[in-house]
């Protein structure tokens, strides 16, 4: 029955963790790679792997996410992280990947036939099939090689939506540009008759 203590510890390490990274991403460009740091657990060296990562972008098993995203949106993935004694910790991190805007233009004509002698009207539209807004929009349009240098081109009021719309530039060079509206969504288009 006899009895003795003896005094002791034990340490508990912080769980496996690292922390989630900043990175900037547009669709079609290679990011600038980054690299995902470790700690807890037993210590390092970590690995890492992960889990719903914008398409074609990776990570490597130190850490390093790198690639070319090919689509935009917002991703929510997760990534393991794992200490030199096997240990394992999770960590959700989230990512936006920026779209880029894609325009069309399409000028045709307003009317199927012209009368000699009168001012020949044109639709022009401009569309986004990206995915992001464009910003900045300018059409420049200079006037066809070896037309007369007295053409002019004028919106007409009384169509489409010219309100939208502006005649800048000098005659043989002149620009339409975006009176008001300095960008245009994704799927979205703005015409003007002159």
């Amino acid at each position: 029955g006899h009895t003795g203590t003896i005094n002791c510890s034990i340490t508990v390490a912080p769980p496996v963790s690292a922390t989630c990274v900043s990175i900037n991403a547009v669709q079609g460009f290679a990011i600038t790679p980054v690299t995902m740091i470790g700690s807890g657990g037993s210590g390092g060296p970590y690995t890492f792997t992960a889990t719903g990562l914008p398409p074609l972008i990776s990570i490597s098993p130190s850490g390093v996410i790198s690639g070319t995203p090919t689509s935009s949106g917002t991703f929510n993935y997760t990534v393991t992280v794992t200490d030199k004694n096997g240990n394992k910790g999770t960590v959700n991190c989230t990512t936006t990947v920026t779209g880029i805007p894609s325009l069309t233009v399409l000028k045709t004509a307003d009317n199927a036939t012209v009368t000699p002698g009168s001012v020949a009207g044109f639709k022009v539209t401009i569309s986004n099939v990206g995915t992001a807004t464009a910003t900045g929009l300018v059409l420049s349009d200079p006037l066809p090689a070896g037309g007369r240098n007295d053409i002019t081109w004028a919106i007409d009021p009384s169509v489409g939506n010219p309100g939208s719309f502006k005649i800048t530039g000098a005659t043989g060079s002149q620009v339409l540009a975006l009176n008001g509206v300095s960008s245009l969504a994704a799927g979205l288009s703005l015409t003007a008759h002159i």
